[in-house]
């Protein structure tokens, strides 16, 4: 991990796992009982290390080079054995500020606001979690 990669304040821990099932036991821990901001990865670990600067089969970057959401850089991350395995994905945004915007559309249409262009700052909010988290 390195000095200044561990959890600052103001980050957002993502939690991901080969199906997200181990991944929401950290969760439990991370968002009901340290109280921090906790997502998970809704496509888990197959879907996360298609988030890389490698080519899909018919030769396409999955991800620019400089995307920061690649990763292959600084995470655990497992290549596939061939290119022509890896299916094409369309990436809206390879430079979006955060992964957000599903769950501020989500929240707009709950509690009746427009929706947030992706990268823009959150409505009114969602009502509060009962769980503490």
């Amino acid at each position: 991990m390195g000095q200044g990669n561990a959890y600052q304040p103001g980050d957002i821990i993502y939690g991901y796992c080969e199906t997200t099932f181990r991944a929401m036991i950290t969760g439990v821990a991370t968002a009901v009982v340290l109280g921090l901001p906790t997502r998970f990865y809704d496509g888990a670990m197959v879907e996360w290390n298609s988030l890389s600067h490698i080519k899909d089969r018919n030769g396409v970057d999955l991800l620019p080079a400089d995307s920061p959401w690649r990763t292959d850089v600084r995470s655990f991350f497992r290549a596939a054995a061939s290119s022509s395995t890896i299916a094409p994905r369309v990436v809206v945004d390879p430079y979006a500020r955060s992964t957000n915007a599903i769950v501020r559309s989500d929240t707009a249409y709950k509690t009746g606001e427009t929706a947030v262009a992706a990268g823009g700052g959150g409505g009114g909010g969602a009502p509060t979690n009962p769980c503490g988290g």
